[in-house]
């Protein structure tokens, strides 16, 4: 395993704050406050307010499962090779 760069590091950055932006869009589509999906999901609003800034990274599946749940979503998590940058050394 090598270190991560930070371009690795922005990306995942991005990724989080884009479930966060997935997280609202569809709270708001459903018409329900954060607080009222903080209980239907047994989280905390102020951990809800902070995923949905993008501002809290790496959630526990099991809380991203519940917030799923109670929006009646399906959490789909997908695994994709990373494309290797052309002149990039190996690292082995």
């Amino acid at each position: 395993m090598t270190a991560g760069t930070s371009r690795d590091t922005s990306s995942i950055r991005m990724a989080w704050r884009h479930l966060g932006e997935r997280i609202r869009q569809l709270r708001d589509e459903q018409g329900v406050s954060r607080e009222q999906l903080a209980a239907k999901a047994g989280l905390s609003a102020v951990y809800l307010k902070k995923l949905e800034a993008g501002e809290r990274e790496s959630p526990s599946l099991d809380a991203l499962e519940r917030i799923a749940r109670a929006l009646g979503a399906t959490l789909t998590i997908d695994l994709a090779v990373k494309r290797r940058r052309k002149g990039a050394r190996d690292g082995r």
